[in-house]
């Protein structure tokens, strides 16, 4: 037996209840605003989070569906068909990615529909059980363990009362310490964290508890321990960094991440590895941008594509005088107003010590006469900027106004026309 035994929300109401309950007091520990919400023709109750992501510019939010699916009496994994009709629920409550919550696991069938998801932009997540046991068993959540999984707590709290307890020995003879680890040598082989957040994959529990054994040596060798990690073991890492986060050792985190990067350059890997640094900021000013440059391009796509498109919008509107483009756009009328900038692509060069930029996109105008709009055209855009530790920097903008004045000219030639018509009184 795991663990966590899942099978105790069964005793939290009905079918399915014990599971919606806990999700939704999971999510507002992890800092989500989650609500209940019947909205819909189906009237059905779903659970909405809402969660505020980091930005260079300005605090921002994403809206996730959430469905909590209960299978731990049977087993059995989350099959396609227990999944909604994803993109009708998402624009039925205004939502912009789907997370499932599961006591088991997602089915190869539900992945490849969440997978599909994720590639045309839609992010999707799966917290499975072996997610739910790592966040359980850390101290953050430990008065949810004890409200929904009381046997399991105690259970957890044994396994914690079983490790040797180094601090309080140090002070004890040689010859005792001895004694005592020879005592307690086969307890401590029990202790298998591993375990508990895969209990059907052994190779990934076996990994996890052989990282956390050799990062807890004294003097450990990062390198040749980020070199026995394999590929494909992003969530294993991801546990062991959320480890070494609560065990309050930044060095450690930070080079264990580092030589993770380098190991794997161009990878899932490096970015969620990257991304770690980020969230604790850790970064060394020389550092950044070497690392940086290892990810990928890909991936610094992904980092960064989001927050410049929200910048250059809210800059480019807000203060549109300071850049190159408002000087032509400035002449259509007595007074252009920039409704919006949007970025179709951008393309990332990584920098010694920054990250260039260069965009595409087109504007959207309001054009005044005497006070009274008399258009709205829009314009091609062109960007050029860069992201460095203070943020992101525009340092030119663009745009093309010759369509107008040509839309113009086609204009005039055909009043010209409509006045020399044929003459209604020839005589």
């Amino acid at each position: 037996m795991s663990t966590i035994d899942f099978r105790e929300l069964s005793e939290h109401g009905n079918p399915g209840e014990g599971l919606e309950n806990f999700a939704r007091l999971l999510l507002t520990n992890l800092g989500f605003s989650a609500t209940w919400t019947g909205r819909g023709s189906d009237q059905g109750k779903d659970l909405l989070a809402t969660e505020v992501l980091p930005s260079l510019v300005a605090s921002k939010s994403r809206v996730w569906l959430v469905s909590c699916k209960d299978f731990a009496k049977s087993k059995k994994s989350v099959p396609e068909t227990e999944l909604p009709l994803l993109e009708n629920k998402l624009k039925q409550h205004g939502a912009d990615g789907f997370l499932l919550i599961t006591t088991t696991t997602a089915s190869a069938s539900a992945k490849a529909v969440l997978d599909g998801l994720d590639q045309r932009g839609i992010p999707t997540k799966v917290w499975d059980a072996a997610e739910l046991g790592a966040m359980l068993i850390s101290h953050q959540m430990r008065d949810l363990l004890k409200q929904f999984f009381p046997v399991s707590y105690k259970r957890v709290v044994e396994l914690e009362r079983t490790e040797l307890p180094l601090e309080s020995l140090a002070a004890l003879p040689n010859e005792v310490i001895e004694q005592l680890t020879a005592i307690l040598a086969p307890y401590a082989k029990q202790i298998r964290y591993g375990d508990a957040l895969w209990p059907d994959d052994k190779a990934r529990a076996d990994a996890f508890d052989e990282l956390l054994t050799s990062l807890s040596k004294e003097d450990p060798d990062e390198r040749a321990i980020a070199q026995s990690v394999a590929p494909g073991h992003v969530d294993v890492v991801q546990r062991v960094l959320r480890f070494l986060h609560d065990r309050e050792l930044p060095e450690l985190h930070f080079e264990f991440c580092s030589q993770l990067i380098e190991l794997n350059p161009d990878s899932d890997m490096a970015l969620n590895c990257y991304q770690s640094l980020v969230d604790e900021d850790q970064f060394e000013e020389e550092s950044k941008f070497k690392l940086l440059s290892l990810i990928g391009d890909a991936n610094v796509r992904r980092l960064y594509y989001d927050d410049v498109e929200q910048f250059v919008d809210f800059e480019l509107c807000s203060d549109p005088a300071s850049y190159r483009f408002y000087q032509d756009i400035d002449l259509i009328s007595s007074s252009t107003i920039v409704d919006d900038a949007s970025l179709t692509s951008i393309d990332f060069e990584v920098m010694e010590d920054r990250v260039q930029f260069t965009g595409e996109g087109h504007l959207e105008c309001t054009l005044v006469y005497g006070g009274i709009g008399g258009g709205a055209p829009s314009f091609p855009l062109s960007v050029e900027g860069y992201i460095d530790s203070d943020g992101i920097h525009i340092e030119d903008a663009t745009t093309d106004t010759r369509s107008f004045y040509e839309d113009g000219d086609a204009d005039s030639d055909d009043d010209e026309d409509l006045d020399e018509g044929p003459d209604e009184n020839p005589d």
